[in-house]
């Protein structure tokens, strides 16, 4: 097999120096280390650390290259396992800082030409891993644990190395290593980054290369995969189902459940989410910067560079492309950003090889007003690169680098329980916030956590009601129940009750007798036959509030995450306290609502409900 051919100009350049990638990397840990939380945030970050911390499965695709990574980040003499977690990402967003540094470095020097100074590619490679580091999309993954800067990581790592070394065999395998890893970590988002690596690495003549690179990369998602399923059959908790029967494993590998409950282009269209994907990028990096991005484009391919802009420009499109085809985009949404992480990546690189095109399209020009006027705009758009997205992203960063409320709020939600309770939660991100405080911390053992909805999603529940009845054999009746059925039996809940205290997290979907319910915070006692109590309930009801005053002193305003899960609460327990004729109790709670959301529509007609009567001073 002849060698391949090396054809592209760029791969024989070094672009910017390592020192300023390194330098860039380096500043970005040290704004995160900085800012960095000490407790876990909200969503799946409590599951993921659970899932970390015992080598066990989080939800669907399972991330097992995730879990092993964060396992033995995990094992590190730093703090506790929530600041690991949190320092876990902003190790890994830094990493992607430094590598979009050193992607713009690349792109810079093909794009500046020979004329330029020096100087303008390190600019360019320092700017755009700024600019990436800063920007609120990169705040949002990097403070928190999540599966998205080590799935951007792997991609930028791997691009990188196949613009530097195009159609060289000797590169397949650490190229094919990363996404294997990316395959085992978040398929989707891999899967939609291969074909920029394909562009900047095939060759005439790479056959050779393309067979050893798939057999590595198929070798190495494979074993990630099967060591899920060893420790599936070892019994790691948390878990979704059984992964241990290759039927389970590839249950679990391919995210059905999840992206059967994403949604489609109902509410929005295919047309307003392709709208919506660049408008994001724009928001969040400037709207200069994809302006740039195209210039850069148009540069690098009149010089020479048209592939590797090609592959980061596909990096780019692929990872806009993940939402548009999966549902609605909302800003708000954590999971958008880190989504579309790559795509602010590729983007700031572009962005600075065109700010760095157009101070080499200056230095080609005689001297006069026409060249210091282009000059002066190039090194303002280089500069610009980095300061609009920090500019941007400063108030994200501000709201992300304060303690978390989850500790707090969880305190309220299920840290005072009875002894001995069983608690049936039914809101994910607090379900999961009660997993990681009893699978790490070790609270409340005395305790028992349930999903309310025995995880019936995944494969009808089964296996997490045989684990629930394995775990507390006292709920081996209610997890019976709840396989013959599909759903939570209630006369089992209150046999349950009559043996040991039980709360119910409110939820509107759930069919309960609210005569068998009395509010009592966060979770409802069940008390079958307690009779209506509107001064009692409206006593306990302000007793709530105060608790959340107390458990977000950010109160009214704090972060997004906390105030979901807060208003969720309050709004689900004031419908039932509404049916239970507890209207004064109800009214109590929504206007505790009211004042962390102001403007949501829901919020302000239940208020104006009928049934509901006002609060007494």
């Amino acid at each position: 097999m002849r060698a391949c051919e090396e054809t592209q100009a760029v791969a024989g350049r070094s672009g910017a120096s390592p020192w300023t990638a390194l330098a860039a990397g380096v500043a970005a840990f040290l704004l995160y280390a900085a800012l960095l939380p000490q407790s876990v945030g909200w969503l799946d970050a409590p599951e993921l650390l659970a899932a970390g911390s015992n080598l066990a499965q989080p939800h669907p695709p399972g991330h097992p290259a995730f879990v092993a990574a964060l396992k033995a980040f995990l094992l590190l003499p730093a703090g506790d396992a929530a600041f690991r977690g949190n320092l876990f990402s902003a190790v890994l967003g830094a990493v992607a800082a430094a590598l979009t540094a050193a992607i713009a470095g690349v792109l810079a020097t093909s794009a500046a030409g020979d004329r330029a100074p020096r100087w303008t590619i390190e600019a360019a490679a320092l700017s755009a891993g700024l600019g990436l580091a800063a920007c609120g999309s990169a705040a949002i993954q990097s403070l928190s644990l999540e599966v998205y800067t080590l799935n951007a990581a792997l991609s930028l790592g791997a691009l990188l190395l196949a613009i530097l070394r195009p159609g060289d065999a000797r590169a397949a395998v650490p190229v094919a290593a990363m996404l294997g890893l990316g395959l085992a970590n978040h398929h989707l988002l891999t899967v939609l980054a291969m074909p920029g690596l394909a562009v900047a690495w095939l060759r005439r003549g790479c056959l050779r290369g393309v067979a050893i690179g798939a057999a590595a990369a198929i070798l190495v998602a494979a074993g990630t995969y099967a060591f899920l399923a060893a420790r599936s059959a070892a019994g790691a908790w948390p878990a979704w189902a059984d992964a241990s029967s290759l039927d389970g494993l590839l249950w679990v590998a391919s995210a059905r459940v999840f992206a059967g409950s994403v949604g489609g282009f109902g509410e929005g269209g295919i047309a307003a989410n392709a709208a919506s994907a660049p408008a994001l990028v724009a928001q969040v990096l400037s709207p200069l910067a994809p302006a740039l991005a195209a210039w850069a484009c148009v540069a690098l391919w009149r010089r020479g560079g048209g592939r590797p802009a090609a592959a980061v420009a596909l990096l780019v499109a692929g990872s806009l492309a993940s939402k548009v085809m999966m549902g609605i985009l909302d800003p708000d949404n954590p999971d958008d950003h880190g989504y579309f992480l790559a795509a602010m990546a590729g983007t700031t690189a572009l962005a600075a090889a065109g700010a760095a095109a157009l101070v080499g399209a200056a230095a080609r020009l005689r001297p006069g007003a026409a060249r210091a006027a282009i000059g002066a705009g190039g090194v303002a758009c280089l500069a610009g690169t980095a300061v609009f997205p920090a500019a941007a992203g400063a108030p994200v960063l501000e709201e992300r680098s304060h303690e978390p409320d989850t500790a707090a709020v969880g305190r309220v939600a299920f840290g005072d329980a009875p002894v001995r309770s069983a608690l049936l939660l039914s809101h994910y991100p607090v379900f999961f916030l009660a997993t990681e405080r009893g699978a790490v911390e070790g609270a409340r053992p005395d305790v028992t956590v349930v999903q309310q909805g025995f995880n019936r999603r995944a494969r009808g529940g089964g296996a997490y009601a045989a684990r629930v009845a394995s775990d507390d054999p006292d709920l081996a009746g209610l997890a019976g129940a709840f396989v013959s059925t599909g759903a939570l039996d209630w006369g089992e809940v209150v046999r349950l009750a009559g043996r040991r205290p039980v709360g119910v997290e409110a939820d509107p979907d759930l069919r309960a007798p609210l005569g068998d319910l009395r509010f009592a915070g966060w979770t409802w006692e069940v008390a079958p036959g307690a009779p209506p109590d509107p001064a009692g309930a409206a006593a306990r009801a302000r007793a709530h509030v105060d608790a959340l005053r107390r458990a977000a002193p950010a109160w009214p305003r704090p972060g997004t995450e906390t105030r979901r899960v807060l208003l969720r609460n309050l709004a689900a327990s004031a419908t039932w306290l509404s049916g239970r004729g507890e209207g004064e109790a109800a009214s109590v709670l929504l206007a505790a609502a009211a004042e962390l959301a102001p403007n949501d529509a829901t919020v302000r007609a239940m208020r104006t409900g009928a049934v509901l009567a006002p609060p007494k001073p």
